[in-house]
């Protein structure tokens, strides 16, 4: 299966998760195998990178709900094929994108300042959401990467470009950086 990825995302203890979009069929996929290390990350010698072409070799299904994309793949087994042209991997992007969250299904509920769906619901856990307003990306007093959405929700981000290269804090002037690049883009919808 060869994938271009779309997402990197930061877990704990130094450890990632992939998602990206199957060149053959245009489906959404994440690629799982028990932890994934930051060692998979092209920065660090991997295949991994956004935007990246990356054969996973043979994969099985293996998606339950919410997480309906994942695939059981081996990492060792990786290879690197390129990139997709920036321009081309924002329209992949921007076909696939959702006008809202509502994507994920019908149990989506906010939940305090976030969203969730129960143990074995919903209909997907990665969507792209095309917004007309400009995100709000901030460091909150716990030291914590958020989202601001609007309508008093605030969601985690995870985006290992984010963080310092341990993936063990948000870096703040990328965080800074990002917020600048957004407010450039005011009057263009994107993804």
């Amino acid at each position: 299966m060869r994938i271009v990825v779309t997402d990197l995302t930061r877990m704990r203890e130094g450890h990632i998760c992939v998602a990206g979009i199957d060149l053959a069929t245009g489906e959404r996929v994440r690629p799982v195998r028990d932890r994934l290390g930051a060692e998979l990350l092209r920065t660090n010698g991997g295949p991994f990178d956004v935007g990246a072409i990356v054969d996973l070799g043979s994969c099985r299904p293996v998606g339950s709900a919410p997480e309906v994309e994942d695939v059981l793949f081996q990492p060792s087994r990786c290879v690197h094929r390129g990139y997709v042209p920036p321009d081309e991997f924002y329209e992949l992007c921007k076909s696939k994108s959702a006008a809202d969250l509502s994507a994920i299904g019908p149990e989506l509920k906010q939940f305090g300042r976030s969203l969730t769906t129960l143990e074995g619901k919903g209909d997907c856990s990665l969507v792209f959401v095309s917004s007309r307003i400009i995100p709000k990306v901030f460091i909150n007093a716990y030291n914590k990467l958020r989202y601001d959405y609007g309508s008093r929700i605030e969601l985690s981000v995870t985006d290992v470009r984010l963080y310092d290269r341990k993936l063990l804090e948000p870096d703040a002037k990328k965080v800074e950086q990002l917020q600048s690049r957004l407010a450039a883009t005011r009057g263009r919808r994107s993804p």
